[in-house]
């Protein structure tokens, strides 16, 4: 089966550019994956646009005065669960601000079910996604004040779970305050945070910790920002716990630093799913011995500070 790339919007004619850098972006770094467009009430123009560009798409028609935001979701949910038989991995984007670099389906693996990305910050600390979250779900502010936020504008994974997950996400979008004209990533966090899906869906969260972590209070990524600073503190804490490695001695009792579970360096590598990604940073200590009478809890900070001096 090949990958799908899809997406909703309007106001095709007046932004066919950026949807062109969209799609041909996206066939520019992959290999015969699909492109469709879903239309949202789209005029004479906007049909005539879609054709002269050879952009593939799927018009629907919706009486309401809710922003696309807000009433994409089921739409988008019937248009995968109609296409379940033709697609197996599908990646669900905003379309007038996104563009690819590299193919976005080798980080799509099959080891979960649903991916999404997190924004490094948390809930407390970004106005704008604090302001949405008291104006339309407020009795979940405090639920997701210390999480961090997770973008709804771009979301993959296996297409019927995607399917399952966008319907959730609606349904709290029902239970909505209507504070806001754009509620679709605040009802996301909350969905995720309450961990609704009823499909039993493993997810992977870049940025945050997975369903195969058994201790995410010892083995976790945090971002923490002190408002009015430049710079963003990345935490990676991870545990070696009393029988993490198979195979290590009863007590750190070794003669020399050769011996095996002896280690005096530790670095953060980028993702990569061979397990040889970039080296990002990288220290060098006294010898350690991790042996069966000892934990090992490591915290390793990376600072991230903008030169300029800026706060954005």
């Amino acid at each position: 089966m090949n990958n799908l790339l899809t997406g909703v919007c309007n106001n095709i004619e007046q932004n066919i550019d950026k949807i062109l850098l969209w799609k041909n972006s996206f066939e520019a770094v992959t290999d015969n994956d699909d492109v469709i467009l879903v239309a949202y009430n789209p005029t004479g123009p906007d049909i005539k646009a879609l054709e002269k560009h050879n952009i593939r798409y799927q018009g629907i028609r919706e009486n309401s005065n809710e922003t696309v935001n807000n009433m994409r979701l089921l739409p988008m949910a019937d248009f995968l669960e109609d296409n379940k038989e033709y697609y197996n991995k599908v990646l669900y984007t905003d379309v007038f601000d996104v563009a690819f670099l590299k193919d976005p389906f080798t980080k799509i693996t099959d080891d979960a079910d649903i991916f999404v990305a997190g924004e490094g910050v948390l809930h407390r600390e970004e106005p704008w996604n604090t302001d949405v979250m008291n104006k339309c779900f407020p009795s979940y502010t405090q639920l997701t004040k210390e999480q961090e936020v997770y973008c709804s504008g771009v979301i993959a994974g296996d297409i019927q779970v995607l399917s399952k997950y966008l319907r959730q996400m609606n349904t709290e979008c029902l239970t909505s305050k209507k504070g806001h004209d754009i509620e679709d990533q605040a009802a996301m966090n909350i969905v995720i945070y309450k961990d609704m899906l009823e499909t039993g869906a493993e997810w992977r969260y870049y940025g945050a910790d997975d369903a195969n972590n058994t201790d995410p209070t010892r083995n976790k990524i945090e971002t923490r920002h002190v408002s009015g600073t430049n710079y963003t503190d990345v935490v990676v804490s991870a545990l070696l716990d009393y029988g993490e490695p198979d195979g290590q001695d009863a007590f750190d009792t070794a003669a020399d630093t050769e011996q095996q579970f002896v280690f005096d360096e530790l670095g953060l590598r980028g993702y990569s799913s061979t397990g040889t990604g970039r080296l990002i940073t990288h220290v060098i200590f006294h010898p350690v011995q991790k042996s069966l009478n000892r934990l090992i809890q490591i915290d390793y900070t990376v600072r991230v500070q903008s030169l300029s001096g800026g706060n954005s």
